[in-house]
C-alpha cells in the first residue's frame, strides 16, 4: 500500500482498525444474564451487573467471616485446655501416670476440659491430651502455649471488628499487588527495548481495576490468616501454622511443633454457614 492508500484508511471512520474490521462493538441496549437465582434477566447496563454480583460477594464474605471466627474459636480453646492439662500436671492437680484411662477421662469430664475428635468408642473426645508426648508436659511448652492462644484471642478480635467491606478491600489490595509484580516482571524481561504499547495497555488495565476497586473500600483491619492444613498421621509432627506475627513456635526434630495438629482435631467441629442461613458442622 502506499502512502496514499495508508492515509485514506486512518481517515476512514474507526480508523484502521475499523477498516480492516478489527474492532467490534457490543450493544449494551440487549444485556441479559443469569442473575444470582440463576434465572434470566435484563440489565440497563454494566454498572447494574457490578451492583448485583457486588451483593451476593459481600454475602459470600460474611459466610466466609463467620466461618473464619468458628474455625479461629475453637483453635484458641483447644491451645487453652492443653495449657491448662500441662499446668494441671505440673501442679500436680491432675494425675495421669499408672491410671486407667477411663480414670483420667472421668477427671477431664469432671475438669470441663472441652472434647475434640471421634467421642465414640474406643475414642473418648480426649485424645488430643492424651496422646501427648512425654516432652510436651513441661513448663516451657505450656508457656509456648499460652503465647499462642493470647495471639489467637487477639486474632479473633480482630477479625470480630473487620467488616466484611474491609475484607474485600484487602483481598483486592492483595491482587493489585500482585498483578504489579507481575506487570514489573514483564517490565524487567523486556529489558531496555521495552514495549511502548504494552505499557499502555497495561496503564490502562490498571487505571480499569482501580475504578472498579474504588467504591469498595470499608474500615481497614485485619482478618485472621489460616495456617496450612496439617498431617493426620501424628500428634506433633510438621511445621508450625504460617501465620503472619505469630510468636516464634519452638520446634524439635522428633515431636515438631506445639500447632502442627490443631487443625486435624478442630476440623470435624467447624460450622459452616449454607446459603440459608442455617450452620452446619464440616
Amino acid at each position: 500500500m502506499n502512502g496514499a492508500e495508508m492515509k485514506a484508511m486512518k481517515e476512514a471512520e474507526g480508523g484502521v482498525g475499523g477498516f480492516l474490521r478489527l474492532k467490534s462493538s457490543i450493544n449494551e441496549t440487549n444485556m441479559v444474564l443469569f442473575d444470582r437465582s440463576g434465572k434470566i434477566t435484563k440489565y440497563k447496563n454494566a454498572v447494574q451487573i457490578m451492583e448485583e454480583f457486588a451483593k451476593v460477594r459481600l454475602k459470600m464474605y460474611d459466610v466466609r467471616k463467620k466461618y473464619l471466627v468458628d474455625k479461629l474459636t475453637l483453635e484458641k480453646e483447644l491451645l487453652g485446655n492443653r495449657a491448662r492439662f500441662i499446668g494441671m500436671i505440673i501442679a500436680k492437680k491432675l494425675h495421669i501416670n499408672n491410671r486407667k484411662k477411663m480414670d483420667i477421662v472421668k477427671d477431664l469430664t469432671r475438669l470441663k476440659f472441652r472434647k475434640f475428635g471421634e467421642t465414640k468408642a474406643p475414642r473418648t473426645g480426649y485424645e488430643y491430651l492424651l496422646v501427648m508426648h512425654i516432652i510436651s508436659l513441661t513448663l516451657e511448652r505450656k508457656l509456648e502455649l499460652e503465647k499462642l492462644f493470647a495471639f489467637k484471642a487477639d486474632e479473633l478480635n480482630k477479625l470480630r471488628k473487620t467488616t466484611i467491606q474491609a475484607m474485600w478491600t484487602e483481598d483486592l489490595d492483595r491482587l493489585e499487588a500482585g498483578i504489579n509484580q507481575l506487570y514489573a516482571q514483564d517490565a524487567a524481561a523486556a529489558g531496555a527495548t521495552g514495549d511502548g504499547e504494552g505499557k499502555k495497555k497495561k496503564k490502562a488495565g490498571l487505571k480499569i481495576w482501580k475504578g472498579a476497586k474504588k467504591g469498595k473500600r470499608g474500615d481497614k483491619g485485619k482478618k485472621g490468616k489460616r495456617g496450612r492444613e496439617e498431617s493426620e498421621n501424628e500428634e506433633d509432627g510438621g511445621a508450625a501454622e504460617g501465620e503472619d506475627g505469630a510468636p516464634a513456635v519452638e520446634t524439635d526434630n522428633v515431636f515438631g511443633s506445639v500447632t502442627s495438629d490443631v487443625s486435624r482435631w478442630t476440623s470435624g467441629h467447624v460450622k459452616v454457614p449454607g446459603a440459608d442461613g442455617k450452620r452446619r458442622k464440616f
